[in-house]
């Protein structure tokens, strides 16, 4: 199995276009890695906005360079609704998007009843 690290070419080319095209990110996590999530785009050259304002997952998701959507948002003050409205927003504009599963159906209501509609 190769390998793959920061110091890989691909992995430096990545970051060299990330640096050079300074993207618009939009996410949805929880408080807990909204910082972390911001410095490290902020780091890589990128824009970052985060949370789930009235109005944002409507609008920012079609005007960003990606989106990030975290499961784990939903034990914050996001609404299953919230995220799918990002997803939708995303899709329907063309921009690029993932889905990171993180806490879904860990035993809290609010991830396990959200489960089936991400």
């Amino acid at each position: 199995m190769e390998t793959t690290t920061i110091e890989s070419p691909e992995v430096q080319a990545a970051i060299a276009s990330l640096r050079d095209t300074a993207p618009f990110v939009y996410g949805l996590t929880n408080y807990v890695a909204a910082n972390l999530s911001a410095n490290v785009l902020l780091a890589l050259g990128a824009g970052p906005a985060i949370g789930a304002a009235p109005g944002f997952t409507a609008s920012f998701p079609a005007g960003a360079g990606a989106v990030w959507i975290n499961g784990a948002a939903l034990m914050s003050s996001v609404t299953p609704e919230a995220l799918e409205e990002a997803a939708a927003t995303a899709h329907k504009a063309g921009t690029p998007w993932v889905f990171d599963p993180v806490a879904i159906g860990g035993g809290a209501t609010n991830t396990t009843r959200s489960s089936s509609r991400c």
